[in-house]
């Protein structure tokens, strides 16, 4: 099941989508400016915005394509 996730810090927001895969969620897509940490856990995106900083703002469960085909 695929999670897309709205983090928020003092320095940016953004939108990353991830699966859970041994016990962690593994980032699969990921907005331009943090798509260094596509497969990669999203515990070292989290400390890279700065944990005690960074707010949750919304979950959802990503259902079908995540992102819009091309037509």
């Amino acid at each position: 099941m695929k999670v897309a996730w709205w983090l928020s810090s003092p320095r940016m927001t953004v939108r990353v989508v991830a699966v859970r895969q041994a016990g962690r969620n593994m980032i699969v897509e990921a907005a331009p400016i943090v798509r260094k940490f596509i497969g990669q856990p999203m515990t070292n995106l989290l400390i890279w915005m700065n944990p005690d900083r960074v707010e949750v703002l919304e979950a959802e469960e990503v259902v079908g394509p995540s992102r819009p085909t091309p037509a």
